[in-house]
């Protein structure tokens, strides 16, 4: 079983070897190679705004669950997650985004998730598909200095979210990361 911890000066360097792995990273949506240095603020700044996790298995990092608030008004946060290319296959994904959904219901009470997820990355759609994400809409941007496309996939944390927030959400999630 894996378990989430907060992001500190001792797990961040092992977070950041995977976010800047290449065979990790192909699926992210953001910061290519900058991650150094986002992992350093993020480290700095806690958990007000959402932020970082890592994700351990017997002590050591082998995953990392981002989640940040999008609109706090609406409730509303978008999360990523990767586990290292080594340990894909294993069910960690899986638990890795539970922790996510976790993490904005119980943590932070968002009251919508939304999961961005590259196209190609089949077994992250399939994760969540099964934990009850819907796919809303895809977009197009470009992030440095290369084309990307990411899935946007959305959960109800709560029983309604409101007219006006789900108008915010939609526009939200339609501008580039």
């Amino acid at each position: 079983m894996l378990d989430c911890v907060a992001l500190t000066e001792a797990t961040a360097p092992s977070a950041t070897a995977i976010l800047e792995d290449e065979q990790n990273a192909r699926y992210l949506s953001g910061f290519g190679k900058q991650w150094k240095q986002q992992v350093r603020l993020l480290v700095k700044r806690g958990l007000d705004g959402g932020s970082m996790w890592a994700v351990l298995l017997e002590g050591c990092v082998v995953g990392v669950v981002m989640v940040e608030w999008l609109d706090r008004e609406c409730g509303s946060v978008s999360f990523e997650y990767i586990v290292d290319h080594r340990h894909w296959g294993k069910g960690y994904g899986t638990q890795a985004a539970r922790h996510c959904v976790s993490i904005a219901r119980d943590r932070l009470r968002a009251k919508q998730a939304v999961a961005m997820i590259v196209p190609a990355n089949e077994a992250s759609v399939k994760i969540a598909t099964r934990l009850g994400f819907t796919k809303s809409h895809t977009a197009a941007y470009s992030l440095n200095g290369g084309d990307r496309v990411t899935d946007y996939y959305q959960l109800s944390l709560t029983a309604d979210i409101g007219e006006n927030c789900a108008a915010q959400l939609d526009h939200h999630t339609r501008q580039s990361p």
